[in-house]
């Protein structure tokens, strides 16, 4: 059954499995057992005392980087973390186990109690958004397809990270010709992969790409002040703290991110900047998945950031955009005063708000990470895809292992009629 009780179409793969063996062979490796059988003896089970004395201690010894030792500390935290609020005896005893009664929150002791919440990455919730079960699939399970340079060539994952590491050079070191910079990240990134008519084809696609950017990069400057100042910027590592977020249930938050880049300039007297997220594949912000972010908190990237920048660092963000670079079209969220700023800015693809609004838009983006959040703390994994178009090979690479029917449901995932 999933998490709903329903029941579950029977697994592809477990079918695809028994395929391989004779039913005499299939005899010979499998065990039937009834549900029974997979309950633990009674002196086998742990207690609640058990498993508070297990989380208690794990949580108090140093922390060793060592195999079984770092697992059990990870499992402690785990433990805590969907415990915490529904064990009162959990914090207590830890309380005394620590030797600091009197310790209020917990929070205050961040030096010995680091890890205890889990760091986030700000993709993460798109894709808990998009279906439990891929969520964890990716960062519960931590599955990972096969990976070939042979079979998979020049994909859409390799073609990405080659356009950013070429963009962050050139805009870091100018007097290179985006083409030269080009050449060597290319030829470093595919060393491995055999160059075809069909490689040959998508590099000079990648290259016209990028230099149509750098050239509509020029008119922009043009017409604003702002310049490349961040680039490939992370949050939650690298010195820079993560975006913390709290709630007196789930306690705090930490998001951890990369910022492809930020533009910025002093204007009055203050730091402001532009918050610019490259996209290789199609598909710019619209209405629709502006108005899907604000009510569903789909993809929760452009608020993630724009929080970011603020919080983490020190910049007054004053719009967010998503950068399509086939062809190169920005989409994205900018503050009314921007236009006022450069009144010959081009209006396409922008959704211009007032502080106010985009303050609004920050405080619903808060809520749905802390709702998304709270599906993660509790272990929701139900195979339940909010677009089914993304349940495709080359979309998804759980779908061999989840039992999700994509024919028998329309396109957010809700039931045929009969």
């Amino acid at each position: 059954m999933d998490s709903r009780g329903n029941l579950n179409v029977p697994s592809f793969f477990l079918r695809e499995v028994k395929r391989l063996f004779s039913p005499e062979g299939l005899k010979n490796v499998s065990v039937k057992r009834t549900p029974s059988d997979l309950i633990p003896d009674v002196e086998n089970v742990l207690t609640q005392k058990d498993l508070r004395n297990f989380v208690c201690y794990h949580l108090n010894a140093p922390y060793r980087k060592d195999g079984d030792k770092e697992m059990r500390h990870i499992l402690a935290r785990s433990v805590y973390n969907n415990l915490r609020t529904d064990d009162p005896m959990l914090v207590e005893d830890l309380k005394a186990a620590m030797g600091t009664p009197d310790m209020g929150d917990m929070g205050v002791h961040r030096e010995v109690l680091k890890e205890i919440f889990p760091l986030y990455k700000a993709t993460q919730f798109r894709d808990f958004a998009q279906c439990p079960f891929l969520h964890f699939s990716r960062y519960i399970l931590r599955l990972k397809a096969l990976e070939s340079l042979a079979e998979e060539g020049l994909n859409p994952a390799r073609q990405g990270e080659i356009i950013h590491e070429v963009l962050m050079r050139y805009y870091r070191d100018k007097e290179k010709d985006i083409t030269d910079t080009f050449k060597e990240v290319f030829t470093r990134k595919t060393r491995g992969i055999r160059i075809g008519l069909n490689e040959l084809r998508i590099k000079d696609e990648m290259l016209q790409s990028l230099t149509e950017l750098v050239e509509k990069d020029r008119r922009y400057e043009a017409l604003m002040p702002l310049r490349p100042g961040y680039l490939e910027k992370s949050f939650g590592e690298g010195g820079i703290p993560p975006l913390v977020i709290h709630d007196d249930k789930l306690g705090t938050i930490r998001i951890k991110g990369r910022i492809d880049r930020i533009d910025v300039a002093d204007i009055d007297g203050e730091r402001v900047g532009l918050i610019l997220d490259y996209k290789y594949t199609k598909g710019g912000l619209t209405r629709g998945r502006l108005k899907e972010i604000e009510e569903e908190g789909v993809d929760l990237q452009l608020p993630i950031y724009l929080m970011a920048a603020r919080e983490c660092l020190g910049v007054r963000p004053i719009g967010a955009q998503l950068y399509q670079l086939r062809p190169p079209e920005r989409s994205g969220i900018l503050e009314s005063r921007v236009k006022r700023l450069c009144p010959s800015l081009p209006e396409k693809g922008s959704f211009f708000m007032e502080e106010k609004d985009v303050e609004a838009f920050i405080k619903h983006s808060k809520g749905h990470i802390l709702r998304h959040v709270n599906g993660i703390l509790s272990g929701d994994k139900g195979v339940s895809p909010r677009d089914t178009q993304n349940c495709e090979e080359g979309k998804c690479e759980f779908l061999d292992v989840c039992r999700f029917e994509k024919w028998s449901v329309g396109r957010k995932g809700e039931e045929k009629d009969e």
